[in-house]
Order: structure tokens, then C-alpha cells, then sequence
């Protein structure tokens, strides 16, 4: 938890600048999503990483639509992930 957050700007840069916040490749499943000992940024980075980074920086998002929206929860589980993400108004701290 600490690397991702201490890293949170840098892993935010590097799914924008790769263009992968939309991307439905399914190798991107297993690299971010999936059970692993670290995640595969394919970079020095990556045996310090954790796995699953993908579902933590969805939780950060999620975090941040639930601070900036008034929703219930049974309302949240049912919003569009488009939506949500949208709505989030999600940045990543400044480290």
C-alpha cells in the first residue's frame, strides 16, 4: 500500500501516457488486475510494485466519486463505471 501510494502520480501518468484507462486488452487484465506478486509496468519498477495495482487505483477513483458525490451505496453499484469515473473528479496526490 505504501509503494502505490508514495508512487500514486507516477502510476496515474503512466496509464495516461500508454493510453490504457479505455483499452479492453485482455493482457492488461493480467498485468494489473489478476493475483501476481507485483505488477508488470515492464519497467525497474516493477518488483517493488504490488500486484493487482489496477483494482487499488479503482478503489482511489470510487473513493473519490463517493467524496464528491452525495449517492447512496445501493446507487453507486448500479452507476455506469464511465459514469463514476467521470463524476470522481479523481487526481492523484501530489507526492
Amino acid at each position: 500500500m505504501g509503494w502505490a501510494e508514495n508512487s500514486e502520480i507516477d502510476i496515474w501518468k503512466y496509464f495516461i501516457q500508454n493510453e490504457m484507462l479505455y483499452d479492453s486488452n485482455p493482457q492488461l487484465v493480467a498485468r494489473f488486475i489478476e493475483e501476481a506478486p507485483f505488477s508488470k509496468f515492464f519497467l525497474e519498477v516493477d518488483k517493488d510494485s504490488p500486484g493487482r495495482i489496477g483494482v487499488w487505483f479503482g478503489w482511489q477513483i470510487v473513493k473519490s466519486y463517493i467524496n464528491n458525490n452525495d449517492a447512496p451505496l445501493q446507487e453507486i453499484m448500479v452507476t455506469d463505471n464511465e459514469e463514476i469515473f467521470k463524476h470522481s473528479k479523481y487526481k492523484p496526490k501530489k507526492s
